[in-house]
């Protein structure tokens, strides 16, 4: 697995989420980005699958890359309501958002750790 390539993947989906958000069309639903097996980081996941499953370290990125998802679900949902919205993405280390990014790089880099051992 290219590890920096899975940071890459996951920095630009994010951008993407924040274009959306920005727009604030509600052209999309919560659940098209609720669902962690629709983006380019889960396609490299379930590509290593088979490599690393055996790893706890490989669980714990995937339930990070899930939480991510239902948190920018939660954040879709809510800027079809509340425009504003887009200002949580922008509150740093208090945003449950922010929050869950960081915890999908930090699966990332832990896997990547257990794998150079």
């Amino acid at each position: 697995m290219n590890f920096d390539h899975a940071i890459a993947l996951h920095t630009a989906w994010k951008k993407e989420l924040k274009a959306y958000l920005a727009k604030g069309d509600s052209s999309l639903q919560s659940s098209e980005f609720g669902y962690d097996d629709n983006c380019p980081l889960d396609q490299l996941i379930h590509d290593q699958e088979g490599c690393y499953s055996l790893f706890t370290e490989f669980a714990a990125l995937k339930a990070s890359h899930a939480h991510f998802h239902q948190v920018a679900a939660g954040l879709v949902m809510r800027s079809h309501q509340d425009p504003s919205v887009v200002a949580e993405m922008e509150l740093g280390a208090h945003s449950e958002f922010t929050a869950a990014t960081s915890a999908l790089v930090r699966a990332i880099i832990t896997l990547r750790k257990r794998l150079a051992k």
